[in-house]
This record gives C-alpha cells, structure tokens and sequence, in this order.
C-alpha cells in the first residue's frame, strides 16, 4: 500500500488557542485605536464580535477553531462578549452571483448591528471580509487566522485588519514521506476543484517544482470521488499519497 500522508490546513490545538488569545486581545486593545487600561473599561459594556468562515463551522477542524476562539473571547473576564458567527459555504455556492448575494445578505442583517470586531477564518473568508466589510461594519477591526503568506503577500490590507499567518508546509510533508520511504519512485498531490482547494495546489506546485529529479510528482485534481477512491487502492507501493483539501470533486460532489 502507498504511504499516504495528509497536509492539513487546520493548525494544532496549540496553534488554535494562542490564535484565540489574539483575538481576545485585539477585542480588549483595539486594532485600529490607541490601546486602552483595563481599568478604563466599562464592566456592563458589551463587544459585538463577528466570527466569518469560509466553509461550514461544522467541519472537524472549523469545529474545533470555533470551540476554541468562542471559549477564550467569552472567558476575557474584563468585556462581555456577544459573538455573531456565519458560514459562507464557498464549496457548494460558488461564483461572483453567490458573492453578490452574500453582500446583501450581511448589509441586511448587520448593517444596523455596531460591531466592535470581525474574525475572517481561513483566506475566503479574509477575501470576503475585505471586499464588503465596509458595506455593512465600516472601519471595524478585522482579525484573520488560517492565511497563508503566500496569498496575502501581493495584496494591501488596511490599516483596521491584523491577524495569524499560517506557513503550509508542502515540502516539509514532502521530506518526511521520502525519509519514512526513501524507495519512492512517485508522489501523487491529491485536492479538490473547489477555489480554496486550487489554492492550495497552485501553493503546493510552487513548493514541489524542486523534487521534479528526484521523484515524478503528478497532480490528481480532476477526478470523480468514487474514482479516485478506486485508483488509489491499486496504487503500488512505490509511491506516496499527499493529501490535501477536498471540498468538491469534479462533478461538485461535496460529501465531505
């Protein structure tokens, strides 16, 4: 059998708590403001909190994100915290008419709403949150986690959005599989055709395009989940799995 190694995108529970701790931080501090004492803060008064992802909260490792970033914003004993959350659900709803959509909905709802920060999970929801945060929270913080440098480092963010860069680490999974099978004579990069799961892949080709010479490294993006499956049970072991995000198969299967 392959030796399959997965590359996930979910920091450790480590990493998810010290991100928590900057965001109450950021709450307490302000992004954009001077920082305040925490003896000037009024005990009755109460932060709005926004908590964006990119897909569904329900996910394994969103679920444990979310459990994490709730219980440290609602533990800050100095500030009541009410705490909004939204999914954007970008794997089954793509495309700039669902976009369009979504700005709507968030002036709607929010549009009234005063709130005090808006945490943007993962790079989609960073995306969105620059777009339109400004229709519908003008000039209100904005913290992100779960971003890689790679997809922020040719943009300019303002002055109001701060936040957690992560570092995927594609070539590090890459060593440690030669090392643990050093007989390797193939890689296979499986993701998905979801957006996020072509970032990913266009962020693991930048790191790969090195071990060309010493493995052939092929990229299974296209595929149909029952497929993909099948091909990879008859894989030799020769070669190694690297797993990224699945979000949706070709056919915009999202079992997932």
């Amino acid at each position: 059998m392959p030796l399959a190694l997965s590359n996930m995108a979910e920091p450790t529970r480590r990493i998810l708590l010290s991100v928590a701790r900057v965001f109450a931080l950021c709450l307490l501090v302000g992004v954009c403001s001077s920082p305040i004492r925490t003896q000037d803060i009024d005990e009755t008064e109460k932060k709005n909190v926004l908590i964006i992802y990119d897909e569904r909260d329900n996910l394994p490792g969103m679920a444990v994100l979310d459990k994490s970033i709730r219980s440290t914003l609602l533990a800050a004993n100095s500030v009541k915290v009410d705490i909004y959350s939204e999914n954007l659900d970008l794997s089954r709803f793509p495309g700039q008419e669902y976009d369009d959509v979504l700005a709507d909905y968030f002036r709607d709802k929010y549009g009234a709403k005063k709130l005090d920060a808006i945490i943007a999970v993962m790079g989609p929801s960073l995306d969105f949150a620059s777009a339109h945060a400004d229709e519908f929270a003008p000039a209100t913080p904005i913290i992100f986690c779960g971003v890689d440098r790679r997809e922020i480092e040719s943009r300019h963010l303002g002055t109001n959005v701060t936040g957690l860069l992560l570092h995927r680490d594609f070539k590090g999974t890459l060593d440690l599989a030669l090392k643990l099978q050093p007989e390797t004579k193939r890689a296979i990069f499986i993701s998905g055709s979801s957006a996020f799961d072509q970032r990913l892949t266009q962020q693991a080709k930048g790191e790969l395009e090195p071990y060309q010479d010493r493995v052939a490294i092929e990229y299974w993006t296209d595929f149909e989940l029952n497929d993909l499956l099948t091909r990879v049970s008859n894989l030799p072991p020769d070669t190694i799995v690297l797993l990224s995000t699945v979000f949706a198969d070709k056919t915009g299967n999202n079992n997932n």
